[in-house]
């Protein structure tokens, strides 16, 4: 466990292939995502990365990952929490998510969890052979959003070499993957390939492991997580942006000592006379909030830590969890780690609370992002009221289902919410508040949403829509006089689904060009749109010798795609999927054609040689 911020680990690398490997299939589970915050994980899984100049997504880069990726990686969100950050940025680029994101939905209680298993495959390239599979597995506080926080998580690393895990970590996780995959599509078999190659990986656990390791989880409803917690010791450490009486009040009564770190509107709400017990106990401490370059508040706490000790042994507990009932006795999904003999609460103490200068017993020198707890009056003002009954109201929504039906004669897409009617305190919160609504791939300023009044009877209609209009997602907006609007997103169960590879291919077309096409080739066969600069005299070669009379894309050579093939045979397959995708845009010019008849020799020489060495 690192607790140095000026030697943190990013969060991206742990997605990113490591050498030699590329990225087979990988599942994602969050509480709240933005759209942006999965571009970032998605170009992190064919190791690219935004323009750092410009700080712009490189657009080959972005949907060279959504369409190698659409296949391979599935992200399980709480549902309505798909945040509005920046949800114009990409345009109608969104709606070629729907295949990635799933929704989970419980009557109460949200799904919490932050788990990550990735699975990369070795390049078939000479210096790659012989290598297995490599399976990671992240277990994390952080959600799929922007912003820089106190994190924390756990990562593993194992081969797939056919031997069953020494622990039961792997086991644990597939059992926990197997309830997700109920929430996506049906056939979907990315959840099974991953919940299969746990039953080969051999997981190898660092020294802070060695006493015992276990992934754990709660379903809502399902067997409680607190069963994991030691009930009593002599101190414990707990590390919580949201702390609530319930949870705490065991633990007051269980343990000899207490170290809360916390934040302060969460402490301030504990009520007097639980705060008069709780003092007596705990050294209680709050995170101060840095400041980012747009005035917005920056590495606040979001890390949820839990350090269990007695006069014996050591527990340590960190993941998706909250000091919170709702956290620990089966309301919400969440997942953690817990391990032994993991960082002492002392370690901890020096690592994050106190300072190296600090003496004992003379003076107190606190890091500069922490500070005692000072108690503050609770103050709901008019504001804060708003607020909360905007977050009861997005909670009601979240629980309804929408439809969206498509009309491809009248070009029309129309939303209907008809369980609206049955729901009469739902129903006149929302005559109380404006709801407006729009579809994703329409939505470039508030301005383009529309009342939502007639979701219940005949449907809230958005007309002039093709075909690449299409998308799942509505962005919804509810308003409250007294404070800004809320927006958020939500997945509608659609009837156009059939439609999706049309629908994909109009967005290419009218996002991309012929060059676009040769881009996208670079990137397969250098990896990367900026390694795919090669050959001197490209312009100038040219293949006459096998008829096809095909002129250079670019600045590519038939010499070089058949080498990059040869040395990485896992490309080819990658190639086809792009030639599929282009063949039905004006990227398929006479250039194109002339390079599916390369290819479609290239192919069959290839097949006929491989036959030839493995016969």
């Amino acid at each position: 466990m690192n607790l140095d911020p000026d030697k943190r680990t990013n969060f991206l690398d742990l997605l990113r292939p490591p050498s030699g490997y590329r990225l087979a299939q990988a599942v994602g589970t969050t509480y709240s995502m933005d759209f942006v915050g999965l571009t970032s994980v998605l170009l992190a899984f064919v190791d690219a990365e935004a323009d750092n100049e410009s700080e712009r997504l490189n657009p080959v880069e972005l949907l060279r990952a959504i369409i190698r990726l659409q296949n391979q990686v599935r992200v399980f969100v709480s549902r309505g929490r798909i945040t509005e950050k920046d949800i114009s940025r990409h345009g109608k680029l969104s709606s070629l998510f729907d295949r990635i994101v799933h929704e989970v939905t419980f009557n109460e209680g949200c799904f919490h969890p932050k788990v990550w298993v990735a699975r990369y495959e070795p390049k078939a390239t000479a210096e790659a052979a012989g290598l297995k599979p490599v399976l990671r597995i992240i277990c994390a506080s952080r959600n799929l959003t922007q912003g820089s926080r106190w994190e924390i998580f756990a990562a593993f690393e194992g081969l797939e070499n056919g031997n069953k895990d020494k622990n039961s970590l792997a086991r644990e996780i597939s059992e926990f993957l197997g309830k997700v995959k109920q929430s996506a599509e049906e056939g979907d078999t990315v959840v099974s390939t991953i919940q299969a190659a746990l039953t080969r990986v051999q997981i190898e656990l660092p020294r802070q492991m060695s006493e015992g390791c276990h992934f754990n989880w709660q379903w809502n409803g399902a067997s409680p997580l607190w069963k994991v917690f030691p009930q009593r010791g002599t101190q414990a450490l707990i590390v919580s942006p949201f702390v609530r009486a319930n949870f705490l009040s065991p633990i007051v009564n269980g343990y000899d000592r207490l170290t809360l770190v916390s934040s302060q509107a969460e402490l301030d709400a504990l009520s007097e006379d639980f705060y008069a017990k709780l003092k007596h106990k705990a050294e209680i401490f709050v995170v101060n909030s840095a400041v980012a370059e747009d005035d917005s508040p920056a590495m606040q706490l979001h890390a949820k830590l839990f350090i269990c000790e007695t006069s014996s042994d050591r527990t340590v507990l960190l993941g998706s969890a909250n000091a919170s009932q709702s956290a620990w006795q089966s309301r919400n999904c969440e997942a953690v780690v817990s391990y032994s003999p993991g960082l002492s609460i002392e370690q901890f103490r020096k690592s994050f609370i106190f300072s190296p200068k600090s003496v004992p017993g003379e003076t107190e020198n606190l890091r500069g992002w922490i500070e005692r707890y000072d108690r503050q009056p609770v103050v709901e003002d008019e504001i804060t009221l708003a607020e909360k009954e905007l977050d009861r109201l997005q909670k009601l929504l979240i629980g309804m289902e929408f439809t969206a039906s498509y009309f491809p004669q009248l070009q029309s897409l129309r939303f209907q919410c008809p369980a609206l009617g049955g729901q009469p305190e739902l129903a006149t919160l929302v005559a109380q508040h404006r709801l407006r609504l729009c579809p994703l791939s329409r939505f470039e300023r508030d301005a383009n949403l529309v009342d939502a009044s007639g979701l219940i009877s005949q449907g809230t209609e958005f007309n002039a829509i093709r075909i690449l209009d299409l998308t799942e997602f509505i962005v919804l907006e509810i308003s409250h006089p007294a404070t800004d609007p809320k927006q958020f997103i939500v997945k509608a169960k659609a009837d156009f689904l059939h439609l999706r590879d049309q629908r994909d291919a109009d967005i290419l077309d009218e996002y991309l060009t012929p060059e676009s096409f040769r881009n996208f080739l670079r990137a397969i066969l250098f990896d990367g749109v900026s390694q795919g600069i090669v050959g001197q005299n490209s312009q100038s070669k040219r293949n006459d010798s096998d008829g096809i009379g095909w002129t250079l894309l670019g600045e590519i050579t038939l010499e070089e795609i058949i080498q990059s093939c040869t040395e990485d045979s896992s490309r080819m397959a990658e190639i086809d999927h792009l030639m599929r995708v282009f063949a039905k845009t004006k990227a398929a010019d006479s250039e194109f054609v002339q390079f599916q008849e390369f290819w479609d020799a290239f192919q069959a020489a290839h097949a006929e040689t491989m036959e030839h060495t493995h016969g």
